[in-house]
């Protein structure tokens, strides 16, 4: 369950990660090796994958609550 709590704030920190990093190359883009590139990359997915994550798991939870309002 913790994890859960963590996923939003993990995801959040690896965005704005990723836009400083993004940022820092804008004005360096000799800095761009295929390890950045990587690194990058695998934040950028384990974000996604925390984030839809978290809103599948609320989404469910808040329909089923959302469902058992309606049928009362």
């Amino acid at each position: 369950m913790r994890l859960l709590t963590l996923a939003p704030v993990v995801s959040a920190a690896g965005d704005y990660m990723e836009n400083l990093v993004g940022l820092h190359l804008l004005d360096h883009p000799e800095h761009i090796t295929d390890a950045l590139v990587r690194t990058t990359t695998a934040v950028s997915a384990t974000k996604w994958v925390l984030a839809l994550g978290s809103s599948a798991y609320l989404g469910a939870g808040f329909g089923r609550v959302w469902i058992r309002a309606l049928r009362h």
